[in-house]
């Protein structure tokens, strides 16, 4: 680098795009990232909590299987009755879950059954229990249902061969539940990227040691680590570096690179004298783009070292939370060739006024509450600078402005990312 030149100024005469929208940041990662050919594995579905799906799950069946009984009562052929002068049936049998009753239905007679069971193949409603009364096998009906009621016709819910699950799906329980009714006892799914964290910060001292002159706890590894978990990634252990010496910095990175699919650090990406990334990557490796333009976490970066993707990411935890929402969430869906989605927004009204004088997009940390009425309504917490983790925790939704300076009213309307169902502490509006 030329001597009285900035980084900047380098990357810029080499056409690195410098401060980049937030949807062009996302589009880049996404385009650069994105695998055609994912790696695939099998695991077993005990073990398929937040994986991604590489297959489509067909039901082997239909669901259900078999008519059977939504309650527990008495099983009958609903014509039966219209012919009878008064609403009386006899016992002739029980059919329970996983027993079902095989013989035939006389007129006027019924057979005891239980929830989930087989319907008797004469029988096409049930009467629930609660609206007879039973005396030896004689069962008088008090409420008489319409017919079909209470039973769960075979292939409601769909037929056999139906798609279940499809590719690209993340797993949650309720989608291994659905696995598990297809008789699968194991899923091929994608292989988790790898992901190197790397922390940088002379500052910086790990949980449990004790803090020397000017230091801090180094939150961001555990903040990362969980996050990476969280979409569906593998984080192997974090690592620490000075970013004051940028000999140690290379060296970790170029560990992290040859362990990982996707580097992550935080520290060391902006502009001050200790600052090392940008130019680090300039020089060994490549610049995608630096600098988002989005508070907080503006001095973001993308690059490459030894062929492996970084994310540079800024110190601050809360930029750290927000950035890896907007750019890393995008990476580690690319990685397993999955486009990135949109993020699950909704629509709020302001509780306060708001302003803001910037044109960067920004993303505040807010409560929201429903009213009476039904609406949702939205407040940011106080403090909303990029190191107070405690106004992180008891966030509930990011309050998301675009780009331009904005002045709104109480009552406007705003969009908003849901974060938890309910704040982490007691924070009242």
């Amino acid at each position: 680098m030329a001597p009285n030149m900035t980084v900047e100024d380098l990357l810029s005469s080499r056409g690195v795009p410098l401060r980049v929208s937030v949807e062009e940041a996302r589009v880049a990662v996404a385009a650069a990232l994105m695998n055609s050919s994912p790696s695939i594995e099998r695991v077993a579905l005990d073990n398929a909590l937040g994986r991604v799906l590489a297959e489509d799950i067909l039901s082997p069946h239909s669901l259900p299987p078999f008519a059977n009984s939504a309650m527990d009562g008495y099983a009958f052929r609903h014509t039966d009755l219209a012919a009878a002068s008064e609403p009386l049936l006899q016992c002739v049998g029980e059919s329970r879950a996983g027993q079902r009753y095989n013989g035939r239905l006389a007129v006027g007679q019924c057979v005891r059954i239980s929830t989930g069971a087989v319907m008797p193949a004469d029988a096409d409603t049930v009467v629930i229990q609660e609206d007879t009364q039973r005396s030896q096998d004689q069962v008088r009906l008090q409420q008489i249902p319409a017919a079909g009621a209470n039973v769960r016709k075979a292939g409601e819910e769909c037929a056999a061969g139906a798609q279940l699950l499809s590719r690209g799906r993340g797993l949650g329980a309720r989608g291994l539940a659905l696995a598990a009714t297809a008789g699968r006892d194991e899923l091929r799914v994608l292989a988790r990227p790898r992901v190197a964290i790397l922390t940088t910060g002379d500052e910086l001292a790990l949980p449990g040691q004790a803090l020397g002159p000017g230091q801090i706890y180094d939150s961001n590894s555990a903040l990362l680590h969980a996050l990476v978990i969280d979409a569906g990634a593998y984080p192997l252990p974090a690592t620490q570096a000075t970013a004051d010496d940028p000999q140690r910095l290379l060296h970790a990175l170029r560990r992290a690179a040859a362990a990982a699919d996707l580097v992550l650090t935080t520290g060391g990406a902006s502009v001050g004298d200790h600052d090392h990334l940008p130019s680090l990557l300039a020089e060994h490796g490549s610049v995608h783009f630096w600098k988002v333009r989005m508070k907080p976490g503006m001095p973001a970066l993308f690059g490459e070292l030894a062929g492996k993707p970084v994310l540079a990411l800024p110190g601050n935890p809360v930029s750290v939370f927000a950035t890896f929402q907007v750019l890393v969430r995008a990476a580690l869906s690319a990685l397993q060739g999955l486009a990135p989605v949109d993020p699950l927004r909704w629509r709020a009204r302001l509780l306060v006024p708001l302003r803001k004088t910037h044109k960067r997009a920004e993303f505040l940390r807010g409560i929201h509450n429903i009213d009476s009425q039904g609406q949702l309504w939205v407040r940011p917490l106080s403090g909303q600078e990029s190191h107070r983790s405690v106004a992180l925790l008891q966030a509930s939704v990011l309050l998301c402005l675009p780009e331009a300076e904005i002045d709104l009213a109480a009552g406007a309307l705003v969009d908003v990312e849901p974060l938890f169902a309910r704040p982490e502490s007691e924070v009242r509006l």
